[in-house]
């Protein structure tokens, strides 16, 4: 469940996500990004109560990207010298910038309308984002349902990860279907309801932020950045 004190304010995802993207693109010492990764990303994503959801973007993400990089280390590159470096601050890099917009796309269910709505989404767009966004969840409990069902069945052995990860060509068109019938069930019962006029009409729901939370947030986030703009700027004047 989402906690309510965690909540983070839709204009300090903003700043978090303009600082915290810009110095970690300008930053040219990777353990820089990395340390800010390891002292701010993750106790946000512990904050959130999404730190597994982050541990299997990492695991399903992250991991076939780096046994990529390492293949084409192998064959194309053939293990040359600064290959390994490469592939390691490469792998990073791509960490840290995936984590940042994960944190600031990760909105609590209850929260999506007050913060696309302070973002500036209204009408169509508002309707758009909020599908799309019920559509990723509604993927999730479908196919975690065509697994379990794989389950009962005795198909899967057992339940974790991996064998999930092994089970997506066999999910992919049930999911598939099932979603596209879904879609067109719930577009036809908002074209019915008026949803256009309804979601104007919304005032949503008003939840508390955690007014230290977010100013602390927001402090880290200006630091991180005017700290790597001085960096850039005393090696630039430096090189000069």
């Amino acid at each position: 469940m989402e906690n309510k004190n965690y909540y983070i304010h839709p204009f300090v995802r903003i700043t978090f996500l303009l600082c915290a993207f810009t110095g970690s693109i300008l930053c040219d010492n990777v353990l820089i990004v990395f340390a800010f990764y390891l002292t701010i990303i993750v106790p946000l994503f512990f904050l959130q109560n999404k730190i597994f959801t982050h541990l299997k973007f990492l695991l399903l993400g992250v991991v076939p990207i780096f046994l990529s990089f390492i293949l084409l280390n192998i064959i194309v590159l053939q293990s040359k010298s600064g290959g390994w470096e490469y592939i390691f601050e490469r792998v990073l890099r791509l960490t840290v910038y995936a984590s940042i917009f994960q944190i600031v796309l990760t909105i609590p269910a209850n929260d999506l309308f007050n913060t696309f709505k302070k973002w500036g989404l209204k009408g169509e767009s508002l309707v758009t984002v909020i599908s799309a966004f019920a559509v990723w969840s509604e993927i999730t409990n479908r196919a975690d349902k065509i697994v379990t069902a794989r389950l009962s069945k005795g198909y899967v052995k057992r339940r974790n990860i991996f064998s999930m990860a092994m089970q997506f060509p066999y999910t992919l068109n049930p999911l598939i279907i099932g979603v596209i019938r879904t879609a067109v069930e719930r577009a036809d019962s908002w074209h019915n309801k008026n949803i256009l006029n309804l979601i104007d009409n919304y005032i949503g729901t008003e939840n508390k932020y955690n007014l230290i939370l977010n100013t602390v947030i927001v402090i880290i986030s200006i630091s991180y950045l005017c700290v790597i703009l001085f960096l850039v700027l005393t090696k630039y004047n430096f090189a000069l």
